[in-house]
């Protein structure tokens, strides 16, 4: 498994992932990028494009592959990047987030891959990454173990995976979401 970020050059293989299984429901990772009343306007087919304007000159995460092609991806970026994230109960910095946090936002991992421990490691590279380019923190709203996942519902990460991962618990947010946080050393 190569994981590395997502360059321009590298979203075709982010339409191959996303095409691939219909839980995706043709985000495209705006969810946490732009208001829900404009979201809804955007048709599907236009999704792609649209995630390229909006992460224009960024590297808005990584993408993972393995010799099927494209395996995953995780969405890790300066809060400011996704301002929904920053407004949402659920994922609103917590009063003593740190100056320079980054926010978790997205995993997808590709159906056949699910269960196997990726997403930890996307997680551990998405901190490095983060940190690399100056993050002192990385937070992320995750769910926590119970009910199904089977609808997405564990997009913004699992509570267990995150904790392998190096996160800690910092607020319970629902009974099903904790804000996480993991610090970069």
């Amino acid at each position: 498994m190569q994981i590395r970020p997502l360059t321009p050059d590298l979203l075709p293989d982010l339409r191959r992932l996303f095409a691939a299984d219909s839980v995706a429901r043709g985000c495209w990772c705006l969810h946490w990028r732009i208001a829900t009343a404009e979201r809804k306007t955007i048709a599907a087919a236009d999704r792609p494009a649209r995630f390229a304007a909006e992460t224009d000159g960024t590297v808005p995460g990584l993408i993972a592959h393995d010799a099927q092609g494209p395996a995953a991806w995780v969405q890790i970026t300066p809060r400011a990047q996704v301002p929904r994230f920053n407004q949402v109960p659920t994922a609103r910095p917590a009063a003593d987030t740190p100056a320079g946090t980054w926010a978790l936002s997205c995993f997808f991992i590709r159906k056949d891959l699910r269960r196997q421990g990726l997403m930890t490691r996307l997680a551990q590279a998405a901190c490095t990454h983060a940190a690399a380019h100056g993050a002192t923190a990385v937070e992320a709203a995750a769910r926590r173990p119970g009910g199904s996942t089977a609808w997405g519902e564990g997009f913004t990460g699992l509570v267990p995976s995150l904790l392998k991962a190096g996160f800690a618990e910092i607020e319970d947010r629902s009974p099903v979401r904790v804000l996480m946080r993991w610090t970069a050393k």
